[in-house]
């Protein structure tokens, strides 16, 4: 989306970016300071904290596991088999090496193929609320997804964070203005597909630019309120290798249902431009989430190109029965989970709609159009049941439809029926 001759929005995220600052918002929240604690080492629902003498150095260590099962009613073939499984369990090492210096590593055991490490990254404070961080890091594109994976209202994200990228390698300025209701982050990044890919290493020369705005129209008191913002990017992807630059895009069961026709040598080749509007609204017990996507990609294979554009959007709604507040970073209930005392904890009701579309420039030559749909529609329904601020069990029912993606039509509705429990210290 940042090209030098579209100067003005890149002048005015700098503008954003080095303005006087208030506090900031959290989108793109840098390592806290070190906590200050009476003992050199403490262990609490934050984790387990370690002091220097003069406290000015602290190592804190967290972490979470999160255990699945998924269970496909619609599967008849095994293909996607019903399972348990180990979905995170994730150790995280934060250090604050000075006030103005932090770092973080986190390395995912549960992922079986190395190197398993989902952030390694440093922070550096540059002024009162203008900060730095390089590494490997969450894309600053999207809001669902830069959401903690253990505070997700549902299981798992929705369909529509398939046009996005997760953590890629790069460098990334923050600052906020008014207050703190506007936050900008400009960064640079080594480029990633979509399909929520990884970046382990650079494969070109080329690099993703992006900038995220995000503003906060109306706060309360509480914290809640509503968040506007907006997220793109501009880069060129291209071939390299055995590398295609090319996204394949999957249900909640984890099925591809839209992949280019990669073995008959189609591959990324030029401009990528990603927009994202997000919208959250929270009052009381209640929060609404909307967000929608659109990727435009140019795809060659052979003499044959075209600009393929992409396009999502969701809408999700929370209720918290138990009258808690709504959250985006989960449910602290008002009675812990004490069954001896008749405490049971929070519960929250979940619904999501959501829809993928891959533009009819994909097909039928660049994409398989036997095997990969050209839309896919999500309704999930799930209910949270909080059973401590870091301890949570979740139960989601998700059918997706399909627009072709079979030889005869329609590629077969998705029935899924997903459990989680989650605990983190």
């Amino acid at each position: 989306m940042l090209r030098a001759r579209r100067g003005t929005t890149l002048v005015a995220a700098l503008w954003l970016v080095g303005a006087p600052l208030g506090a900031p918002l959290g989108a793109q929240a840098k390592l806290a300071a070190a906590t200050k604690d009476s003992a050199a080492v403490v262990y609490d629902d934050d984790g387990v904290r370690i002091h220097s003498a003069d406290g000015r150095r602290q190592l804190k260590l967290r972490g979470y596991v999160a255990l699945d099962g998924r269970f496909i009613s619609s599967d008849r073939t095994d293909a996607l088999p019903n399972t348990f499984a180990a979905r995170r369990a994730r150790l995280i090492f934060d250090l604050n090496i000075n006030p103005w210096i932090a770092l973080r590593v986190m390395p995912d055991l549960a992922v079986t193929t190395m190197p398993g490490l989902a952030d390694a990254f440093v922070d550096v404070t540059l002024g009162k609320h203008l900060w730095m961080r390089a590494g490997k890091q969450k894309v600053a594109y999207g809001w669902e997804r830069y959401i903690n994976a253990s505070d997700q209202p549902l299981p798992e994200r929705s369909i529509v964070s398939q046009l996005s990228s997760n953590r890629d390698e790069g460098v990334a300025f923050t600052g906020d203005v008014m207050d703190g209701r506007v936050e900008a982050t400009i960064a640079m990044y080594n480029g990633v597909p979509n399909g929520g890919a990884n970046g382990e290493s650079d494969v070109n020369d080329a690099k993703d630019f992006t900038v995220r705005v995000v503003t906060r129209p109306i706060v309360q008191k509480n914290g809640q309120g509503v968040i506007l913002g907006y997220s793109g990017s501009h880069g060129v992807m291209r071939a390299a290798g055995t590398a295609t630059g090319l996204a394949h895009y999957a249900t909640p069961a984890t099925a591809t249902f839209f992949q280019y026709r990669e073995t008959a040598g189609a591959v990324a080749d030029g401009d990528r431009d990603r927009h994202n509007l997000f919208a959250v609204a929270r009052f009381g017990s209640f929060g609404a989430f909307a967000e929608g996507y659109q990727t435009l990609e140019n795809v060659r294979r052979g003499v044959d190109k075209a600009l393929v554009p992409s396009t999502g959007a969701f809408l999700a709604l929370d209720w918290v029965m138990t009258g808690e507040l709504s959250d985006a970073r989960g449910i602290a209930p008002a009675k812990v989970f004490d069954p001896e005392h008749g405490n049971w904890g929070a519960w929250q009701v979940v619904a999501r709609v959501a829809q993928v579309s891959v533009g009819d420039a994909a097909f039928p030559v660049l994409a398989d159009s036997v095997v990969s749909a050209r839309s896919a529609t999500e309704q999930a329904l799930g209910v949270s049941w909080y059973l401590t601020r870091n301890t949570k069990a979740q139960a989601a029912y998700e059918v997706t439809t399909f627009r072709s993606g079979a030889t005869s039509g329609n590629r077969p509705t998705e029935q899924l029926l997903y459990l989680r429990l989650q605990t983190f210290f």
